[in-house]
């Protein structure tokens, strides 16, 4: 998945992408990532951070969820 979405990321900063309306094709995991790389952030790191955030807050909910 990791390779996918450096792929995807690239491909948004390269066709200047980013802050265009989404389309077919345009996956909402990566805008996250976009401007960070384009900061100058190492990708994979990034990548990897943003799916812990995600992962963090899934489990934050299903717990909620559960202790409910």
């Amino acid at each position: 998945m990791r390779a996918l979405s450096l792929r995807l990321i690239w491909r948004a900063i390269e066709a200047h992408e980013w802050l265009q309306p989404l389309t077919i094709g345009k996956p909402l995991e990566v805008w996250p990532m976009v401007p960070l790389i384009g900061l100058g952030l190492p990708p994979l790191s990034t990548i990897r951070a943003q799916w812990h955030v995600l992962a963090g807050m899934l489990s934050a909910v299903l717990v909620y969820r559960v202790a409910r």
